[in-house]
């Protein structure tokens, strides 16, 4: 069985804005938290769990070929927004290792086990394959 390397979908309940709406404001992996910035509108990391507003990604028409899953600076972009929505994302993508249950909180754009901060959401699966599920709250 063949298992894409990297992995960014959403699983439940999407919602993002406006393709094209912002722009990266660095280069970063799909699936990385951020903070929409109103006045730039730039997708900016998040630094933890009070800035998150988001996840960001772009939407791909490849139609052969392997997909690159990761957004340029100033690549125009999405933000996935909004509640009780769901994510996947490859363990390597997280900031920490984590079970299904756990709680986790944003550290520098990434998901990460509980430690210090606010849960935005939690661990609702893990798949043979090395994908994480994470329904935020």
């Amino acid at each position: 069985m063949a298992t894409n390397p990297v992995s960014f979908y959403y699983r439940k309940d999407l919602n993002v804005t406006k393709h094209g709406e912002y722009k990266a404001a660095v280069a970063m992996p799909f699936g990385t938290a951020v903070k929409r910035n109103d006045v730039t509108l730039e997708a900016e990391v998040a630094a933890n769990s009070a800035e998150f507003e988001g996840v960001a990604d772009k939407v791909i028409y490849t139609i052969q070929g392997n997909d690159d899953l990761n957004l340029a600076a100033k690549e125009r972009c999405r933000v996935g927004v909004g509640k009780d929505y769901e994510i996947v994302l490859m363990a390597d993508k997280l900031g920490s290792t984590v079970a299904v249950g756990d709680k986790v909180e944003v550290k520098t754009g990434k998901f990460q086990k509980v430690t210090t901060d606010t849960a935005v959401g939690k661990v609702v699966a893990k798949f043979a394959n090395g994908e994480t599920v994470i329904r935020i709250n």
